[in-house]
């Protein structure tokens, strides 16, 4: 691959990592607390404050594995991406399901960010 439709990809790979690990990190637990606002007894902003470094993790992570996707499969790498975002964002919007004990651990994990 040549090193201009390498950069040339760089930012739409990029832009879905971000939005991949915006939507795992950011959008769910906001989407959780705003539903459970009353249990979890902080604010919106001290919450996305306490999220600030696992998305910037994450992000990172994301960002090196579409690096890695980008330079090894350049066609397939921006679809894949996008695959993973689409079923990400529907199965945290679509598809939701009672987890059972997993919805105990979340209630711990809320109670201990207060």
């Amino acid at each position: 691959m040549d090193v201009v439709g390498f950069r040339s990809r760089l930012p739409t790979a990029f832009l879905l990592s971000g939005l991949v690990a915006a939507t795992i990190v950011l959008l769910e637990p906001a989407k959780s607390a705003v539903s459970n606002w009353s249990d979890i007894g902080i604010g919106f902003s001290e919450l996305f404050a306490k999220l600030a470094a696992p998305f910037a993790i994450a992000f990172f992570c994301m960002a090196t594995l579409a690096t890695l996707m980008t330079a090894a499969a350049p066609r397939r790498a921006i679809p894949m991406l996008v695959a993973l975002y689409v079923a990400l964002w529907a199965q945290g919007n679509l598809f939701v399901w009672d987890y059972g004990k997993l919805r105990w651990l979340a209630h711990r994990l809320a109670r201990a960010f207060r």
